[in-house]
């Protein structure tokens, strides 16, 4: 009887210890010309795990085997969703996003557009 609680709490470890193994997963962030991004959010689709690069755009992170995919996100470039499979290295290319920010002047007590200070000080 010993012996079988013995064996059986041993299987239950090994079990327990084999649903709950992680692997890493790196790799290089680049912008489309080839250049590292420093400070790319690297994270899990349920934001569980997450990570940024560093100034060689290289990143490091641990997930669990039920992860599939890894998104990029960083400012002025298009977020991306990439599929990890079998692969422990993952490296991305993201796009950089096209977005114009109107002009603004900024004066002491607000801010106006400079067609709006233009026409003021026309007249």
């Amino acid at each position: 009887m010993r012996k079988l609680i013995l064996v059986l709490t041993a299987v239950f470890v090994l079990v327990l210890n084999a649903a709950a193994q992680n692997r890493t997963v790196s790799g290089k962030v680049t912008d489309d010309k080839g250049a590292p991004l420093e400070g790319v959010s690297v994270t899990s689709p349920n934001g569980k795990q997450g990570t940024q690069t560093d100034k060689d755009g290289t990143y490091s992170i641990s997930l669990p085997t039920a992860v599939r995919s890894l998104n990029f996100t960083y400012v002025n470039f298009v977020s991306q969703s990439k599929s990890i499979g079998n692969n422990t290295v993952i490296n991305i290319s993201l796009r950089s996003s096209d977005s114009y920010l109107e002009e603004v002047v900024v004066v002491g007590y607000g801010t106006q557009s400079v067609k709006k200070l233009q026409a003021a000080l026309l007249l």
